[in-house]
Order: structure tokens, then C-alpha cells, then sequence
């Protein structure tokens, strides 16, 4: 799966500051949580883009997946300097490093 991210979400990633990634549950983001889920959890590979060209910098990382409504409440460590917002349905993915 290939996600996009601004620079200063993609260089927290990068240098292992950040460990989880926030999506809003909107229809498009939930058609690619579900083919996330559909994955072989070996083969559960995110790689981030910072920027939409062909040149952009990359990193791969595996990642867990918590279920969608996990970013509704106060759990895991779901954190608002990492992008977190009260009070949206997120879908939330854990990142380990690789």
C-alpha cells in the first residue's frame, strides 16, 4: 500500500518519531484499510511517499493494523502531535520498524 504524506509527517516517520499513521475513514480510505486487511499479515508493507512525483523519497515499513473506530476514543497512544484529532473515525496504523 502506498500513502501519501507532507514532509513533516513523512521525516517523523523517516527518523522513527512516529509509529502510527492516521487516515480518516472516508470512502477511499477505507477501500484501501480493507485491502490492507485482505494482505497476508506477513506481506503488510506500507511504503510513504513524500510527494506526488516519480523521483519522491520513499520508506517502507510493516505495519499493524488497529480497527477503524480505534482512533474514536482515548487508546493506544494515539497522540496529537503525530496528527491525531479528537473526535474524527480514523483508521489507525501502527508502524514497526524496518
Amino acid at each position: 500500500m502506498i500513502l501519501f504524506l507532507r514532509r513533516k509527517w513523512f521525516d517523523m516517520i523517516a527518523n522513527y518519531e512516529k509509529m502510527e499513521e492516521y487516515r480518516v475513514q472516508s470512502p477511499y480510505n477505507m477501500k484501501q484499510f480493507w485491502r490492507f486487511c485482505d494482505m497476508n499479515p506477513d506481506d503488510r508493507i506500507i511504503e510513504f511517499r513524500r510527494g506526488y512525483t516519480k523521483t519522491a523519497i520513499t520508506r517502507r515499513c510493516t505495519a499493524a493494523l488497529l480497527w477503524p473506530q480505534a482512533g474514536y476514543g482515548n487508546c493506544w497512544q494515539l497522540r496529537e502531535e503525530w496528527g491525531f484529532e479528537r473526535g474524527k473515525k480514523l483508521i489507525v496504523y501502527c508502524l514497526a520498524r524496518s
